[in-house]
């Protein structure tokens, strides 16, 4: 009997583990979850927050068919971590910019995503601008992402100017 109470008690403890793994492959479920764990990852200097919704390797064929065609798997995960370089050299810069304005980023506010679609990307590449309020002043963060089968990845951010200058 101890034994199958053991046995059980395990087996629930590792529901949410394996919730969370299917969650994090899974993408978001809206472009306005994807824009809110932005921010939250934002507040909390949080980048594994951020990286639970990067594009998973096996989008790469359909977000980039040409690019990718005859890459092996080995060859579709080295991509991946240029792009997820890429991303944390550009979550690396918004840090430090955020800090030489001594920006509180426990003051900044989620308000809404705008969704752009990106022409000739067959309804899969998009814009999306994430406006936040800071202070009364708007600030936008604006980041490339993907949605496939009614899920919303991460793919990157894109880099504007100084974005905390008019603060």
């Amino acid at each position: 009997m101890k034994k199958l109470l053991l046995l059980l008690l395990l087996s629930l403890s590792l529901i949410p583990l394996a919730q969370a793994q299917e969650n994090i492959l899974d993408g978001l479920e809206s472009e306005d979850a994807l824009g809110r764990l932005f921010v939250q990852a934002f507040q909390k200097k949080d980048f594994k927050k951020l990286k639970s919704s990067f594009v998973p390797a096996e989008l790469y064929p359909k977000i980039s068919p040409n690019e990718t065609q005859g890459k092996s798997e080995a060859e579709l995960l080295k991509d991946k971590e240029v792009v997820e370089k890429r991303i944390q050299s550009k979550w690396d810069i918004l840090k430090v910019e955020a800090k030489f304005h001594k920006i509180k980023k426990s003051n900044l506010q989620f308000q809404e995503t705008i969704l752009q679609e990106i022409p000739m990307q067959q309804g899969m590449l998009f814009g999306l601008d994430i406006i936040t309020k800071y202070s009364q002043k708007t600030l936008t963060f604006t980041l490339i992402v993907v949605q496939n089968n009614e899920r919303w990845y991460l793919l990157d951010i894109a880099m504007q100017s100084d974005i905390f200058d008019d603060l």
